[in-house]
């Protein structure tokens, strides 16, 4: 589970929401951590959705007081900016989506043509690769 408060500009995240009228799994890249008053006037109006989080969570901090992320999403075709109090996600939903990880895999006392051939195998099934030498 990751926790909400690690999290940074730039990580790419997917998640739900613990709105009952929200079934959707956001993924997305965060672009901006701020508050209330920075993102108030950034999308359509938040109050709905608070009051929609808040009949769930009857403890939950005025709108102001809440701590947001702004996220670059895609759905399928669809990209878009979404407004996303931390307090409204589903803390056991969120998963980092780690991108452009390298992992260096060597290969040692083979000819250069073998190792050829072991690159060829994983592009086979979809793994980029390249040698170096």
């Amino acid at each position: 589970m990751v926790d909400l408060s690690e999290l940074v500009v730039g990580d790419t995240i997917s998640f739900t929401s613990i709105n009952p009228t929200d079934n959707v799994l956001w993924q997305g890249t965060i672009t901006g951590i701020c508050s209330y008053d920075i993102v108030q006037n950034m999308r359509d109006d938040l109050v709905p959705y608070y009051r929609a989080v808040k009949k769930i969570l009857h403890t939950m901090e005025p709108i102001d007081k809440l701590h947001y992320f702004t996220i670059r999403y895609t759905q399928g075709e669809k990209t878009g900016r979404l407004i996303m109090a931390k307090e409204w996600i589903e803390p056991s939903s969120v998963q980092r989506i780690v991108l452009n990880e390298y992992f260096d895999i060597r290969i040692y006392d083979l000819p250069k043509e073998d190792a050829q051939t072991i690159l060829n195998l994983l592009q086979s099934h979809g793994f980029k690769n390249a040698l170096v030498a």
